[in-house]
């Protein structure tokens, strides 16, 4: 029964190490695209691994056809997410400069001075923000 149904039964060990030393790496597609999903240090650790591994990864006809197929719109959709980041901040940022408009003339509040301070913060944090793209 285990011989006819092998895949519902956990290797040994040494049929572990037979196959990691033996057995072909196949990424499907999605794994390929994620590497523009990945951050940098990552990124790094995934292809120095397929590179290690370089002898016995193959990618199918199918794989490659899809990645070429959608990488672009993986890219964009990357490139896309930093401009809404960037315009959500930007709009928290006003709203939260806006909360001390009623402040103006307080008499402890230096309303301006903050305002100034959260408008220094969201161009900072907005220039950090574009540096990391």
């Amino acid at each position: 029964m285990k011989n006819r149904f092998a895949g519902h039964y956990r290797p040994t060990d040494e049929e572990f190490k037979k196959l990691w030393s033996e057995c072909l790496f196949l990424p499907d597609a999605n794994i390929l695209l994620h590497l523009f999903r990945y951050g940098a240090k990552t990124r790094a650790q995934v292809l120095e691994t397929l590179e290690q591994l370089k002898p016995r990864v193959w990618i199918p006809y199918r794989v490659g056809f899809e990645f070429h197929r959608r990488w672009r719109d993986v890219d964009q959709n990357n490139r896309d997410a930093y401009e809404k980041l960037k315009k959500e901040i930007e709009s928290y940022g006003r709203k939260m400069g806006g909360l001390f408009d009623e402040y103006t003339r307080h008499q402890t509040i230096d309303a301006k001075s903050e305002q100034k301070a959260i408008d220094e913060f969201i161009k900072e944090f907005l220039r950090r923000l574009s540096t990391s793209q």
